[in-house]
């Protein structure tokens, strides 16, 4: 494997934290948000799935925390040496899941509150 291939510990850490943000603002808009949070938009701009809002705001970003760490183990598996500083194209990968996650979350958010 080649230095360019190697994995970015930087990267992993970005992605926690990324994916940090949705719990921490799930604390300052738990009582803003209603008792079921609608997760699925029709073609018609009306909400046809929905969770109950504990699960919305722990459940979905603790299950994405950990998609999250089983692709870094994955990715650690296929490269030992991930604790290498520095920007490739597996140390950016890992940093997308987190992002559009965050996009997702905070869009439900943000239709749920009307805004």
């Amino acid at each position: 494997m080649t230095h360019s291939q190697r994995f970015s510990i930087f990267s992993v850490q970005n992605s926690f934290a990324i994916l940090l943000l949705p719990l921490i603002s799930g604390v300052f808009s738990y009582s803003y948000l209603p008792d079921r949070i609608a997760i699925h938009i029709n073609e018609l701009g009306q909400a046809d799935d929905y969770l109950p809002k504990l699960a919305f705001l722990i459940g979905l970003p603790v299950a994405g925390l950990l998609f999250q760490l089983y692709r870094v183990m994955r990715c650690k598996k296929k490269d030992p040496t991930m604790n290498v500083f520095g920007g490739n194209r597996t140390s950016s990968s890992i940093l997308l899941f987190p992002i559009f996650f965050d996009i997702a979350y905070f869009s439900a958010v943000l239709y749920n509150l009307n805004v």
